[in-house]
């Protein structure tokens, strides 16, 4: 009778089984949404997506590779899954992927120390001025524009934590950067953060969403749903604490 009740319950979750899914996650350091943390990675996208792919009853694999050699070489290939991404950065990739529903907002912002550009609404403010910004990036508002007509003076940085840094340092008094990562390099740093403003907001919220391949589309309504039952739990907003304690 034992086998029998053993072979039953074997059965009824053999479907899930045979459905279940290895997803490939392609990650490039980007903190606090992609942390590289010794061998493995981690960060508020790395551990939302990590958890609606759980939900939705599949596993994944995180690697690190970067944006470039994902996007050109090997999306849909060794990579399925983009973690975090606004749908309008890869708008050249838009009929190989697929997108879940937004789970997390975030805004472009320029960070001055405080009364350097309090509150301004315009990027002529910036004309002439040296304006620090992630390498390789491009900026809306008018920014990439005016860095190429030569009005604002772009200073490219390589990292995060270096763009933030010299920010520090006054190798400039101004920075264009993610809300969140100039929050989090703040507190990794040891600066205080009160002694900055963020001068100028974009006008654009950037919605966060998981992309996939389009070979994986058919995974798209239980992700939306695993994402809509964390939103529900406030599991998203608790993985964000967890990343951005005492950097609000």
């Amino acid at each position: 009778m034992k086998k029998l009740h053993v072979l039953f319950i074997a059965v009824i979750l053999l479907p899930a089984f045979l459905h279940a899914e290895t997803l490939q996650i392609g990650a490039d350091h980007w903190a606090p949404w992609i942390i590289k943390d010794k061998n493995s990675y981690t960060g508020i996208v790395v551990e939302v997506c990590r958890e609606a792919i759980k939900r939705a009853g599949h596993q994944c694999v995180i690697f690190p590779i970067p944006q470039k050699r994902r996007d050109l070489l090997e999306w849909g290939k060794s990579v399925d899954v983009e973690p975090g991404c606004e749908r309008a950065w890869r708008v050249d990739h838009e009929n190989v992927s697929v997108y879940t529903i937004p789970y997390i907002q975030t805004r472009n912002v320029v960070v001055s120390p405080q009364k350097t550009y309090p509150a301004v609404n315009t990027i002529k403010t910036f004309y002439g001025k040296n304006v620090g910004c992630n390498a390789g990036y491009y900026y809306t508002d008018g920014f990439s524009n005016a860095f190429d007509e030569g009005l604002i003076i772009r200073d490219d940085c390589g990292t995060g934590h270096n763009l933030i840094l010299k920010l520090i340092k006054k190798r400039f008094t101004a920075a264009l950067v993610d809300t969140y990562e100039w929050k989090y390099w703040m507190k990794q740093l040891g600066e205080d953060r009160s002694k900055y403003e963020e001068s100028y907001k974009f006008s654009h919220m950037n919605n966060l969403r998981i992309r996939l391949h389009i070979s994986k589309k058919h995974l798209v309504s239980s992700l939306n749903t695993a994402l809509e039952t964390m939103k529900s739990d406030h599991s998203i907003e608790s993985i964000v604490r967890h990343f951005m304690a005492d950097r609000s």
